[in-house]
Formats: structure tokens, C-alpha cells, sequence
């Protein structure tokens, strides 16, 4: 998408249309008078459901969008819910089942409240150096949303606008505002204020690696949003380290910003610098520092699961490994979640790619809890880094038993079989193919490949078949379009071939194998002319 003349702004909202809380403050600088702290970030639904919010903008930092598409039929069943009952509808980030597009979760929780009628407007604030010019936003518009997320139309993609690094336009029928924290627009009533702990772990929304420690102090962050004179009466907060989007040891994080949004102002400034000091030792790796410090916080504050947690990892860096584990009973006896350190751990090196110390951690993980209670999806993650490590014959052996624990769960099924197609099993792979179709008929995903591996087979009908129902559901894909339109070519439907092939020039110029193609659509009399995309 070029870059052109900035949009008058999305965000001058008429306040008397939106349905505020008792009272709002200016976040930071005056006490807001709810705030929510959880582990998942779909939970910020339940809590605006709850609230009986309408027709809000909302704030949301995160190093992720939350914004992917649900089903009609889902929708439906969360409008018709109770209030009380909206939580059985959360699907966990560990799930193993078939309820994938059934219910809403930490990666689409936005839609259905825009659908809801809860949301009207949605700015989402990237990690600062996410968007340092055009070409950034650019890249984040394709990688993140248009090639990303399913339902978004053509001309929602061709009207997104950039300029100065800031997105502006509508994706999936709400206006949608896309900046680092310096370029927040001005606001003139209070907002849902949205604020996922990985923003501060997240050192980039489009490669979505996570750091061991916060790239910013998240106080600062408070203090800008202070400045820009943001208002609030709800904050929702989640910690997310479920999924290892956040480090373990950053969830002090989500208590620090719980008690400076609640009561600024009134915190004991003493004991907030000492309690910096000591995880500022313990980031550094200064153990004994660290340790000393935070022994004596835990005796001022004994319920604090984050500090006990922090002390656990200072005590073991200096090598007090019985002390250590009593610190880290501690933590686990007030925060259970704890207990699954080693797992989270373990998908912080898978979401950045190092797969090999990963498995080291999720082999650790399933051999000190054999019996725990997310077997089916730690094996599924050992499959996937056994496949990028070279092993792909004990990959193989792993999807199996992931399939034997969780025979109704789709993305498996597909992932199993995208192996097979690898390793020249394609038969096989199609019957897997086939069974996530089943299960999630509505997943794009599922019916782009099956219409691919049917094209390798020869099978060019077939295949044409589901590429075209996969391109309805995600019109702005384009390996989608680029693989249709090369199916049709060697079926001899040249004109259908070159339509498709525009849209995926259209959507990726860049590929070298659309340009190819072009050139033998051009031998044949037709000329393809690509247009500058998204």
C-alpha cells in the first residue's frame, strides 16, 4: 500500500454516545477506579461483558493484534449467553480440542466485542520501534493482518492507510488505529484502557520475539500515557506468560501497574524503590544483590508470588539450592501457575525460534510432571521442535502420540500431515488433511493446504475445488491466490488464472514465482499487470 496523505483521524468520539463507568481518571496521575489483573488476556472480555460497557474505544498495548475473526454462530452464542455464564466460552491457550473457533481466546477476544456492541473503535499500540517508518508499517499490514486473518476483504486492504509509520482504516468492519506510543491520537472521553504485560517483553510487533527482561520501564509508560492526558475508568491487565509471551520472572510487572493505576499517589515510595533496586539486581544477574534485597520485601510483603518467585531465581543463582526451592514453594503455594515455570520457559525459546533448548525444557517439563495436566500440548510442541531440529522421523513418532491424546484437535492433524506431504507420504497427509477440514470446516488454513497437496497429487479439480473456498474465507492471502491461479493454468483456464495472479501480485509484488507465472500467462497472449499492494 503506498503511503499517502494521513486520514483526517477515526478517533474524535461523541461521549455522550459511549457508556462510561462510575467515574474515570487520568491514567497514572489520578486512581482509576477499576482495574483488572489476569492471566489470560481474553479474560478483559469477561470483565467488560461484566461491566455492561457499550460502544467504546479501546486502548489496547499488546505485541500482538488479538483481532483475528470468529464465526457467526460463535457470536451468536456469546450474545445469547449470560453475563455470568460468558466465562465457560474462554478457550484456553492450552486447549487440545475441537473448540478452536467455538469459543473466543486470548487471540480474538476483540472481535466478538466489537460484535457485541462493546467496542466501536480499536487503537492498538505496538512496542516502541515496531513501526520506525512506512516500510515497517507496510510490513506489519501484511504479515499481521491482511495475510494473517481470515474475512478481511479486499477493500479493506486496498483503503488501509499509512502514513509516518501510523495505520489508520477499517479490517474486519471497525476502524482500526495502528502506532507506537509517541503517536497515540488525542482522545476526548475516556477509554478501555487494554494492556497486555508482553508489551513490554515484546521487542517488535512484527518479529514478536520476547526479551528476558522489559525493553522499557513500565512505569514510563504509565507517565506518557499520564502526559497525553489518557483517561479511564477500566483497565484491563493480563500477564500472559502462559504461552511464554512473557518471561516468568517479568510478572512482577502486572502488580507494579495494578497498584500505580488504582491509587498514584499513595504507595510507599520507599519500598517501591527498594522493590526496583531488587529487581533491577535481579535482572542484571547480581544474585547475591538480588537476594539480599528481596529477602527482606518478602517479610514486608509475604504474599507477594512474584518476589518469592524472583528470590527462588536469585537463591539458585548463587547456588542456595535448598533455600532456593523453599523460596519457589512459596511462590507455587500462593500462585499455583508457577508451578508451570519450566513449560512457559520452554515457549519463550519456541516463539523465538530457539528450538532446540526449547525441547531440552519441554522434555524437563514432561519428565518432572508426567501427569500434568497440558501433556497432549507439550508433546505437540516437542513434535514441532523436533521437526525444526532435522529429527523428523522422531517428529513423526511425536505427532502420533499428540494425535493419540488429542484426536480432535485440527491444527495437529494439519501439522502431522504437512510432515507426511514432506516426507513423500502424500496420501496419508491428504487423510489428515481431510479429518481438520472436518472438524474445523470454517479454518481457511486446513482448506489451502488440502487444495495445494490436490494439486500435487494432479489432482487439479479437487484441488481448485478448495483453494476457491479457502479464497472466499481469506480473499487477501496471496500464496492462496498465487496457488489457484497455477492450478487453473495447467488445467488451460488462462483468463480465471490471470485474475488471481493480479491479486497476488497485487497483495505480495515482490514474488519471484508470480512474476514466473506472469511470464507464461504473457507466452499464452495474456498480460498480467501487477498493482502496488497492501
Amino acid at each position: 500500500m503506498a503511503a499517502l496523505c494521513a486520514l483526517p483521524l477515526l478517533w474524535s468520539c461523541n461521549a455522550s454516545e459511549a457508556q462510561n463507568g462510575p467515574g474515570a481518571g487520568v491514567v497514572g496521575a489520578e486512581p482509576i477506579p477499576r482495574v483488572h489483573l489476569f492471566e489470560n488476556h481474553s479474560s478483559a472480555l469477561l470483565a467488560w461483558r461484566d461491566a455492561g460497557v457499550r460502544d467504546r474505544v479501546v486502548v489496547h498495548l499488546d505485541g500482538h493484534a488479538d483481532f483475528d475473526w470468529l464465526p457467526d454462530e460463535t457470536i451468536a452464542r456469546l450474545a445469547a449467553s449470560e453475563v455470568s455464564r460468558l466465562g465457560e466460552f474462554e478457550v484456553h491457550p492450552y486447549a487440545m480440542d475441537d473448540r478452536t473457533l467455538a469459543g473466543f481466546s486470548i487471540w480474538n477476544f476483540i472481535y466478538p466485542a466489537v460484535r457485541l456492541g462493546l467496542v466501536r473503535e480499536l487503537i492498538w499500540v505496538v512496542p516502541d520501534g515496531t513501526l520506525p517508518d512506512d516500510a515497517a508499517a507496510r510490513e506489519l499490514v501484511r504479515q499481521r493482518l491482511v495475510y494473517k486473518m481470515q474475512m478481511i476483504s479486499l477493500e479493506e486492504a486496498q483503503k488501509l492507510r499509512i502514513a509516518n509509520g501510523v495505520i489508520r482504516g477499517t479490517v474486519l468492519g471497525t476502524p482500526i488505529y495502528i502506532c507506537e506510543l509517541d503517536d497515540l491520537p488525542a482522545l476526548d472521553e475516556p477509554v478501555l484502557l487494554d494492556i497486555d504485560v508482553d508489551y513490554f517483553t515484546t521487542r517488535s510487533a512484527l518479529s514478536q520475539q520476547v526479551s528476558e527482561s522489559p525493553w522499557v520501564d513500565p512505569l514510563e509508560t504509565l507517565v506518557a500515557l499520564r502526559d497525553r492526558g489518557v483517561e479511564s475508568d477500566l483497565v484491563t491487565l493480563s500477564l500472559s506468560t502462559i504461552g511464554g509471551y512473557m518471561p516468568t520472572a517479568s510478572r512482577w510487572i502486572g502488580g507494579t501497574l495494578k497498584r500505580h493505576l488504582r491509587a498514584p499517589g499513595r504507595i510507599d515510595p520507599e519500598q517501591e524503590r527498594r522493590r526496583f533496586a531488587a529487581i533491577q539486581a535481579a535482572e542484571a544477574g547480581d544474585h547475591q544483590q538480588a537476594a539480599e534485597r528481596l529477602q527482606a520485601l518478602v517479610e514486608e510483603v509475604p504474599r507477594d508470588a512474584a518476589l518469592w518467585y524472583l528470590l527462588s531465581r536469585a537463591l539458585a543463582g548463587r547456588g542456595d539450592a535448598e533455600a532456593a526451592a523453599e523460596a519457589r514453594a512459596r511462590a507455587v503455594a500462593i500462585d499455583p501457575m508457577l508451578d508451570h515455570d519450566t513449560l512457559f520457559d520452554a515457549d519463550r525459546l519456541w516463539i523465538n525460534k530457539q528450538f532446540a533448548q526449547a525441547l531440552e525444557l519441554y522434555d524437563a517439563y514432561m519428565e518432572r510432571m508426567p501427569d500434568g495436566p497440558f501433556q497432549a500440548y507439550v508433546q505437540r510442541r516437542r513434535a514441532s521442535c523436533l521437526e525444526r531440529v532435522g529429527r523428523a522421523r522422531d517428529a513423526l513418532y511425536a505427532w502420533q502420540q499428540v494425535l493419540e491424546m488429542a484426536p480432535r484437535h485440527a491444527d495437529s492433524h494439519l501439522d502431522f500431515a504437512l510432515l507426511l506431504r514432506e516426507l513423500g507420504m502424500a496420501d496419508q497427509a491428504v487423510a489428515h488433511m481431510q479429518t481438520a477440514r472436518e472438524i474445523l470446516p470454517d479454518r481457511v488454513t486446513f482448506a489451502q493446504a488440502l487444495g495445494s497437496t490436490y494439486v500435487l497429487q494432479g489432482r487439479l479439480e479437487e484441488g481448485v475445488q478448495q483453494l476457491r473456498t479457502a479464497v472466499r474465507r481469506q480473499p487477501c492471502m496471496p500464496r492462496i491466490h498465487g496457488n489457484l491461479s497455477a492450478a487453473l493454468v495447467r488445467l488451460g483456464r488462462h483468463q480465471e488464472a490471470a485474475e488471481h495472479l493480479r491479486l497476488a501480485m497485487w497483495l505480495q509484488p515482490e514474488n519471484k514465482q508470480y512474476r514466473t507465472l506472469a511470464s507464461q500467462l504473457d507466452r499464452q497472449g495474456i498480460r498480467v499487470t501487477p498493482v502496488a499492494g497492501p
